[in-house]
């Protein structure tokens, strides 16, 4: 029985460096995120101070291909964000899903171990699995929430 006992703490290990892993590739991705629509905002001003646009132009004045093309390659980048976000928040929810269904896997297979070190190993992976799932759960809440989130 020692194998299957090693089996369930090397599971419940990996869950929690999985679940960890998971949150701080998501948090570093949306903190640059965050910082690039910043960034993108300031040069958005700057461009526009520069160009003169979004003044009232006339019929007679010049169009600058320069700053067109920049205004459409800035919307771009906008949409790249935003697509970067709904990325994250696929795979985040993939990865929920995934893990409800080897917890409804785990609580469905509910194995007769006669051994209680096995047994005990058994519950804490599933305790762990638990916590992993509300961990990332309200994470991902956390992280997407209306003011943080602008799709």
């Amino acid at each position: 029985m020692f194998k299957l006992e090693a089996y369930y703490l090397a599971a419940m290990t990996s869950c929690e460096r999985l679940t960890n892993g998971v949150i701080q590739n998501s948090n570093a991705i949306m903190a640059s995120v965050h910082v690039i629509e910043e960034n993108f905002l300031r040069a958005s001003k700057a461009v526009a101070n520069a160009t003169g646009a979004g003044d009232a132009k006339t019929s007679t004045q010049p169009i600058s291909i320069p700053a067109v093309i920049l205004e459409k390659e800035m919307l771009n980048l906008v949409f790249s964000l935003s697509e970067l976000k709904s990325a994250v928040r696929t795979r985040l929810s993939s990865t929920l899903q995934d893990l409800n269904v080897i917890l409804t896997d785990a609580a469905g297979a509910n194995p007769i171990i006669s051994d209680p070190e096995v047994f005990k190993a058994y519950q804490k992976y599933r305790e762990v699995l638990v916590e992993c799932i509300h961990t990332l759960e309200h994470f991902s809440d956390k992280l997407f929430e209306a003011k943080t989130y602008k799709k």
